[in-house]
This record gives structure tokens, sequence and C-alpha cells, in this order.
């Protein structure tokens, strides 16, 4: 092991056998005035600190990031970000493996959840794997479904309705409903171009 300055900087250097190890209960790297670099505290987390706030926190759980994360990639298709559940104790169909999800205060300064998105498995057969994602948004101070993208579907729940704010500028809006069906229905579009009829107020087809 070496510590020496060669004139221009100091150095740590090692060059025997084996790792160079840095043992403590409490470690902390700082600069002269005082500004954190890097904490770490055994059987707890590790922190690193940017201009003495920390924005990289180890937890039991994972990590914690506070403020923004860029990934950057100079890879053709640009940076991959992978959402992997690895617990193989749990594997079944319809399971719920994975959430994004958003957060943020009230007007009683409490944090809560507005939003989050979903991957459930609806088909864990090999070879024949089939995924769904959720979207749920807070209704009312609950989460509540929104809409699923399945293998064969998109699904709409709940009965919301499709609408189109602001139509071609119109500044009104334009709803599609679906009445309370009495069993499962099918609705085709012909292939062809033209308007859809409606029966209006009258019940008489109009265009």
């Amino acid at each position: 092991l070496k510590i020496f300055h060669n004139g221009s900087n100091s150095f740590i250097r090692e060059q025997g056998t084996g790792d160079l190890k840095i043992q403590a209960t409490s470690l902390s790297i700082e600069a002269g005035s005082g500004e954190e670099f890097i904490t770490a505290t055994a059987n707890g987390s590790v922190d690193l600190y940017h201009n003495d706030v920390k924005k990289f926190e180890t937890t039991s759980d994972g990590a914690t990031v506070t403020g923004d994360l860029t990934l950057t990639s100079t890879a053709d298709n640009g940076p991959v970000l992978n959402l992997i559940s690895d617990d193989p104790s749990d594997v079944a169909d319809f399971g719920t493996e994975g959430s994004i999800v958003f957060k943020a205060e009230n007007d009683a300064s409490q944090v809560v959840e507005y939003a989050n998105i979903k991957l459930l498995t609806d088909d864990v057969s090999d070879g024949t794997e089939d995924g769904r994602i959720r979207c749920m948004v807070s209704k009312a101070g609950t989460i509540t479904d929104v809409f699923d993208i399945t293998s064969t579907k998109i699904q709409i729940r709940q009965s919301l309705p499709l609408a189109w704010q602001n139509a071609g500028g119109s500044g009104v809006n334009t709803h599609l409903e679906v009445a309370t069906p009495s069993s499962s229905r099918t609705i085709t579009l012909p292939d062809a171009t033209g308007t859809v009829l409606t029966t209006g107020n009258s019940d008489t087809p109009t265009t």
C-alpha cells in the first residue's frame, strides 16, 4: 500500500495481494469544509450527495433517489429501463408483478397516491405468456381502474365514456357512452367510409 503526493495530487494506491478494504462502523468522505460527498453506516444506508444535498440513499427495500433521474445511452435504440419481478414463489395468472406509483401532496400536506400503472401476468404458462398493463387514477380519494391494455383488447373499465375534449376546436366536448347491457355485446364497424347514423332525439336515424 502506498500513500504519496506526486507534486500535483495525493494518492492512496493498493499494489499488494488482495483488496483494499476500509473498515468502519460509520464512514464519511467529505470536503475540507465538511461538505458531504459519501456517507455509509454499518447495517444501514449508503448515501451520495450533490453540493452537500443527499440525492441517493440505499434502503432495506432498494434505494431512494431525490430529484430527477436521467438515463442516457449511445445504443441505436436508446436507453432501456428494465423492471424485473424476481420472485418465482408467487407466480400466478393475473398476478400483479410491478407498479409505477405517482404520489403528490394534497391540500392537507399529506402525500397521497394519485395514479399508478401496474403489470399483471394474465398467463404465466411457459411459451404462451400473456401480459396486461392496467392504468389507475384516484377518484374521490380512491384508486380506481381506468383502462387495461391486454394481448387481445383494450378494456375501458368502470363504465367510463370515451371523450373528445374541444373536438376539432369547437369548444365543446363529445362523449361516447355505453348503456348498461343485459349481456355481452359486440359492435362491428363496417369496412366502409362514411358517417355513422344516430337516432338523435326523435328515434329517427339522422346524419
